[in-house]
């Protein structure tokens, strides 16, 4: 089992988030009614469920009905409501039901089962109901006449991300070599209309004696992973009656065994209920099989994850430690992006201080939460909890989690999840599992940088801090010196950073003008703390310029020294006035800023005051002209001596300069 990172590995509890009861009205009042079997959009923002509640647009004699809360509008819709008559859409004649309701990943659509009541002694009918969000209006999966039995049954919908295609079980044959007579999983183009049986084995072939149901079928609809007893799907051989995860490749026409041992054969248990990631690699089911990972003595349903890169089956159903529960755990869902898996479960060991299982043993009632796993990290942590936080006074099933793993919606009989929560029903709920950031090296301080430095650079790294990925939208520069500094790299604009992981930004400061320079970088992400900003600070001083003396006669030679100049730059030395006004030989600063030069007043020069002035030219840099005063005196006496040049006089003025 993988390391867990540090947010995983501390209590659930303490890690940030806020629960959400989806099962409300528009004007956020409590449902009057049950509601359960939730699913979530991919970005979390839609979630579909049934709900026998009067005032959700159900009418409790007859039956539920479907149920579409916008979390981010906060409006609740009825997409559609069981009745007894008048259900021509999708057909039958009396007595509509609905049930199994889910969403496709952008959110538009939303399939649901549809139940009609037998009339004139037929038996009845199961389909599949489609509802369109940008039209409000419902429609039945399109079905060919039936050819095998009087009505169809199909069921068990799941649509791709933008529900192009939709995955169903049914039992009436839709292709012309469907001849087993038991149940298969199909796809349907609903584009060109086309089915295609994805239940076979990779020669085409369909499977021996058994049914195959529960279909998942990836957001590009290229993987379906689903259940069957059948036999004969792969080479390896299968227990009757014993149901096996398998996942068929639409594109490849290869079907594989999920459910397996190290050693390649099917598991000796039950396994059911697949669950497939966005690029079929990843496939989560649950399983009563005893013998898929080493060290499961815990004698109960578990959850798995089938990995395509190795073929090989972890337990996803652990504590952060990969310790194995001691109770039950099932209904695991992956996110699309293969990372996290929901999962909901009666063991009381996954996480620190779970003793909420104390209460419904009063009750003699196994007490179900909903965890989340994270299958690189290993760390698990528990999502059925209220804000407060505290953990739930009832049974948490049926999770289902969004596409980076952030939001997980799942029924809950608990009442105390959220505030108010009065209504004593089974309600949904979705947890917001919210990323947090943690940003080092704020505020970030250059330092004092020499004005026209090539580039100073700072690394300020940003850390998948909470629950769930960060998606980071963006960096940007800005404040008052925002011109000053630049992104010289970037790996955290579009980046997805799950918790424990870490991205980067390099700054460059450039130094263009003395002063006090400060900007800051804005990080905009997925955070509730969003946008976060990190100070950058930077000190450019200002260029000094001394000459030593500071006053003598004509022939003087006076030492210059700076600070503050640019590195390597070429720096031109001249009199303001006097008979030598014109530049000096030119000099290098240092690699500190620094200079040291020495200058000459001419014999003959004038007295009065002047200046040294030291200028640096340098592209597109405002750099200062330091300068320095000196005045000259009349009179004479012993010349200076001055580093290395002594300077005399000849009879005529002429300076004679001595190099030692």
């Amino acid at each position: 089992m993988p390391a867990a990172s540090p947010a995983a590995a501390r209590d659930s509890l303490e890690l940030p988030g806020t629960t959400y009861r989806a099962s409300v009205t528009s004007a956020e009042n409590q449902a009057d009614g049950p509601s359960a079997m939730a699913t979530v959009s991919a970005n979390g923002r839609w979630v579909v469920f049934i709900s026998n509640a009067a005032n959700l647009g159900a009418n409790p004699a007859v039956g539920p009905a479907v149920i579409l809360r916008d979390r981010i509008a906060g409006t609740t819709t009825t997409v559609f409501a069981s009745r007894s008559a008048g259900f021509t859409t999708v057909g039958g004649t009396s007595n509509v039901q609905v049930e199994d309701p889910t969403i496709s990943g952008d959110g538009r659509w939303v399939a649901f089962v549809a139940s009609s009541g037998p009339a004139a002694g037929a038996i009845g009918m199961r389909t599949i109901g489609l509802w369109d969000r940008t039209t409000r209006e419902v429609s039945a999966l399109p079905l060919p006449a039936v050819t095998e039995g009087p009505s169809w049954q199909v069921d068990s919908p799941s649509l791709s991300f933008d529900g192009r295609y939709v995955a169903f079980r049914t039992d009436d044959g839709l292709a012309g070599n469907d001849t087993n007579e038991y149940s298969d999983v199909y796809v349907m183009d609903r584009s060109t209309a086309a089915f295609e049986r994805v239940s076979v084995a990779s020669s085409g072939t369909q499977g021996l004696r058994g049914d195959s149901t529960e279909p998942s079928i990836s957001p590009d609809g290229r993987y379906v992973a689903f259940t069957s007893t059948a036999m004969r799907l792969v080479d390896v051989e299968t227990t009757p009656k014993i149901s096996q995860v398998y996942l068929h490749d639409r594109q490849a026409g290869s079907t594989v065994l999920v459910s397996r041992r190290p050693d390649g054969q099917a598991g000796t248990g039950a396994s059911s209920a697949p669950s497939v990631s966005r690029d079929g690699r990843v496939v989560a089911f649950t399983s009563l099989a005893g013998d898929l990972v080493a060290g499961d003595g815990n004698a109960t349903r578990d959850v798995f994850a089938w990995t395509a890169a190795d073929g090989n089956v972890v337990r996803a159903s652990v504590s952060t430690e990969g310790a194995q529960g001691d109770g039950s755990s099932v209904g695991g869902v992956v996110s699309s992006d293969g990372r996290s898996v929901a999962f909901a479960s009666a063991a009381s060991n996954l996480v620190p201080d779970d003793t909420n299982g104390a209460v419904a043993a009063l009750v003699r009632l196994p007490a179900y939460d909903v965890f989340v796993h994270d299958l690189v990290r290993g760390g698990t942590t528990r999502v059925s909890i209220g804000n407060g936080p505290k953990q739930a006074d009832g049974s948490s099933t049926r999770p289902s989690i969004s596409a980076t793993g952030r939001y997980v919606a799942f029924d809950s009989s608990a009442a105390n999840l959220v505030r108010r929560d009065t209504n004593g029903a089974l309600d949904v709920f979705v947890r917001d599992r919210e990323p947090a950031v943690r940003l080092a090296e704020s505020p970030t301080s250059f330092g004092t940088v020499l004005i026209g430095t090539p580039g100073t650079s700072r690394t300020i790294t940003a850390t998948s801090s909470g629950s769930s990925a960060l998606e980071v939208q963006g960096v940007e520069l800005g404040g008052a010196a925002a011109a000053d500094f630049l992104v010289a790299a970037d790996s955290c604009t579009g980046a997805t950073v799950y918790p424990g992981d870490t991205c980067s930004v390099q700054v460059v400061f450039l130094a263009p003008t003395v002063g006090a320079r400060s900007a800051r970088a804005r990080f905009t992400d997925s955070a509730p703390s969003s946008p976060q900003d990190v100070p950058l600070r930077a000190e450019v001083p200002k260029p000094t310029l001394q000459l030593d003396p500071l006053v003598g006669p004509p022939g003087t030679v006076v030492l210059a020294t700076g600070t503050g100049f640019t590195p390597g730059a070429t720096v031109d030395l001249a009199w303001s006035a006097g008979i030598t006004p014109t530049p000096l030989a030119p000099i290098v600063a240092g690699a500190d800023g620094t200079l040291s030069a020495q200058a000459l007043v001419l014999p003959r020069d004038d007295p009065g005051e002047r200046d040294l002035r030291a200028t640096v030219t340098l592209s597109g840099i405002k750099f200062p002209t330091p300068r320095a005063p000196f005045l000259v005196v009349a009179g004479s006496g012993t010349p200076p001596v001055s580093g290395v040049i002594q300077v005399f006089a000849d009879s005529l003025g002429v300076p004679i300069i001595l190099r030692r």
